[in-house]
């Protein structure tokens, strides 16, 4: 694994030179699925209480859980949803887990409708008001795709099915202005310098002056390779 991962950053070193570049990514991934509501434990639609994840963003579903722990949404059963009503920061992306076969799987065609706004939602019921539910950000739909990302800044993000029953689980992808994700160095750029210092970091080798709150690139709270990569193809600018 050493070896690999020497020969990647010298690779991209390679292709880098000195030229570095600040830009802010995604800091966060909060996963909201069945085992949310798993307190529910039946398929009736109801408020589930405040979901609260590691990134500091709250989220409230309406909604069911299924055996197979998706979450179920359904657009005409109790203003079926999930909203934010705390931010993290600036909302990047979604993810979607579609349910697999076996009685709950999502059918072709399904459509969930995501929306965005800059002030808090209070309910899932805000997403059925066209004075509360916020900008349509674009669709995601089963058979076609599975994520939407989102150019525009917004704060608070919500889901719902436009038609029929939904069964997934959630990635939610977040960023903050202000943190600069990958400059690990606190140089105020991110260039090749932050490759190697996050390479030989997880490599084991002991290091100063690293910052780690920022070295998480794909936000799934553990820092190993696929940061080191991820960095380094920020720096090139793929």
């Amino acid at each position: 694994m050493k070896t690999l991962l020497r020969f990647l950053v010298v690779s991209a070193i390679a292709l880098i030179g000195n030229t570095g570049f600040a830009e802010t990514f995604y800091l966060y991934e909060d996963t909201v699925t069945g085992s949310d509501i798993v307190a529910e434990k039946a398929q009736v639609y109801s408020e589930t209480p405040a979901i609260i994840k590691p990134s500091g963003a709250i989220y409230f579903a309406q909604a069911a859980y299924s055996p197979e722990e998706y979450i179920q949404l359904r657009s005409n059963y109790s203003n079926s949803g999930i909203v934010t009503t705390t931010s993290y920061g600036t909302f990047k992306k979604l993810y979607v887990e579609w349910g697999v076969a076996g009685g709950t799987e999502t059918a072709d065609g399904r459509t969930l409708l995501v929306y965005g706004k800059n002030t808090p939602y209070s309910s899932s019921a805000d997403l059925y008001d066209s004075g509360t539910a916020g900008t349509m950000l674009g669709e995601i739909v089963k058979g076609t795709s599975s994520s939407l990302t989102v150019s525009d800044n917004y704060k608070y993000v919500g889901i719902r099915s436009k038609s029929g029953a939904i069964y997934a689980n959630y990635y939610f992808q977040w960023y903050s202005p202000g943190v600069t994700l990958g400059d690990v160095d606190n140089s105020g750029i991110i260039d090749v310098t932050d490759v190697v210092l996050l390479a030989n970091y997880v490599m084991g080798d002991t290091v100063q002056g690293i910052n780690l709150s920022v070295a998480n690139i794909d936000g799934n709270g553990t820092i190993d390779v696929t940061d080191v990569v991820l960095l380094a193809e920020i720096v090139m600018g793929k």
